[in-house]
């Protein structure tokens, strides 16, 4: 799929036309056998065409610029890729992208964004147990803390919490009768 548009020039700066390709774009979500994908390109060229310009409906009514052309629609096994032909492109100063790759670096991103958030997730536990201990804790958090923690873990920093309760001196009260 061969994406072009005009980027708006700043100031002094001309206008700069630019040029995309993204290449292994697939059409269907899911895996389907060769012998429909190659009907598809046999009989239904035009609606598939179509189907993937609808993509970008949006961005081209917002870029009137922007020109979206479908170079090869083919039937494939496999994700192939001609190197030769790619570095051409990028001397010719087209931005080659594979669309495997875009979705990998997306999977990648997403498995960090969980694991950092697992992360933020422990450290909650961990930080509730050491202020109220494991006695302190309602129903919902020893839920989380053993689904989060093994039990070394959780008994470590409920000895913890026992060691900073004896080291702290209770606290002298006055009552009040009004």
């Amino acid at each position: 799929m061969r994406k072009t548009w005009t980027e708006k020039g700043i100031g002094m700066f001309p206008d700069e036309e630019r040029v995309s390709i993204e290449k292994g774009c697939k059409l269907l979500e899911k895996t389907v056998s060769m012998t429909i994908c190659e009907a598809i390109i046999q009989y239904g060229r035009r609606d598939a065409e179509q189907r993937a310009l609808d993509r970008y409906r949006r961005t081209m009514f917002f870029d009137p610029t922007l020109k979206i052309e479908i170079l090869n629609l083919r039937a494939a096994r496999m994700d192939t890729r001609d190197i030769l032909q790619d570095l051409q492109d990028v001397a010719n100063g087209i931005q080659v992208t594979h669309a495997a790759d875009s979705l990998k670096a997306a999977k990648a991103q997403k498995k960090a964004r969980r694991e950092a958030a697992k992360k933020q997730r422990i450290r909650k536990v961990e930080q509730m147990l050491l202020t109220h201990g494991w006695n302190g804790l309602d129903d919902l958090w020893r839920r989380r803390a053993e689904k989060l923690l093994d039990d070394q873990r959780i008994d470590e920093l409920h000895l913890q919490w026992k060691a900073a309760q004896a080291q702290t001196p209770l606290e002298e009260t006055q009552i009040r009768l009004f």
